[in-house]
């Protein structure tokens, strides 16, 4: 596999879409180089104390925030889109955060570029899940919480890996190429205590595992998923 360090993340996110989003946003820092909230009208409130936080990530382009001149169903979409772009070569990995299924064409077509990785990601805020729903949703894990954390290094990696394939199963968007998987996964390793190296090495201990355990394969630099297994990994491991 051929390593690609110092790659750079950017998270977009839809806010009118996931508004609860912007609970976890501080968090976010820790994991992204760079976020953009794209909005075109919006009640979302954020607490006082983060006002300091906030204005010091926007002096350091770690944030950024577009508002859309015109009020219109898809202002906002178009303006993450529009934004993507901007960002293309400056970035190696993209996360567009809403609910709107409408994004998945983009995130193909960037997925389909070089050393480029797309995801779309999703979490409903208003629409109620029916029981049959939760039945057979997969389980997931918030990578942040204070019990993970809590975890030896390594077990982190493992549980946060265990929850980036819940929502991949959920999500539904596979990296295609091995170098977008292994980018993704230091991505969701950017909030643990431990250097670059430290990260790389658990990135590539992580797939082997994942290939050991027969829930993903590799093809000339092609992911293959198993998607049965890796749903029954999940549920075993969880």
């Amino acid at each position: 596999m051929e390593e690609k360090t110092n790659y750079q993340s950017l998270l977009l996110i839809d806010i009118e879409n996931c508004p609860s989003k912007i609970e976890e946003l501080i968090q976010d820092f820790q994991i992204y180089q760079k976020i953009v909230i794209c909005y075109a009208q919006t009640g979302v409130k954020i607490p006082l104390d983060w006002l300091m936080i906030l204005k010091d990530c926007v002096a350091k382009d770690q944030l950024e925030l577009v508002k859309m001149c015109e009020v219109g169903n898809n202002s906002a979409d178009f303006g993450i889109t529009f934004l993507l772009g901007r960002y293309f070569d400056q970035f190696d990995h993209f996360v567009i955060y809403s609910n709107d299924k409408g994004f998945d064409v983009i995130i193909e077509l960037v997925s389909r570029s070089e050393n480029k990785h797309a995801e779309r990601i999703g979490k409903q805020d208003t629409v109620a899940q029916t029981l049959a729903a939760r039945e057979v949703e997969p389980k997931v894990i918030n990578i942040n919480s204070e019990e993970l954390l809590a975890l030896p290094p390594f077990k982190q990696a493992e549980q946060a890996t265990l929850a980036y394939l819940s929502r991949l199963l959920i999500n539904g968007s596979w990296p295609s190429k091995v170098q977008g998987f292994y980018n993704s996964i230091r991505t969701r390793l950017r909030f643990m205590a431990c250097d670059d190296v430290a990260q790389e090495k658990l990135a590539h201990q992580i797939i082997e595992c994942l290939i050991k355990a027969e829930v993903i394969s590799v093809n000339d630099q092609q992911m293959v998923y198993h998607k049965g297994k890796i749903k029954s990994w999940v549920d075993d491991n969880l």
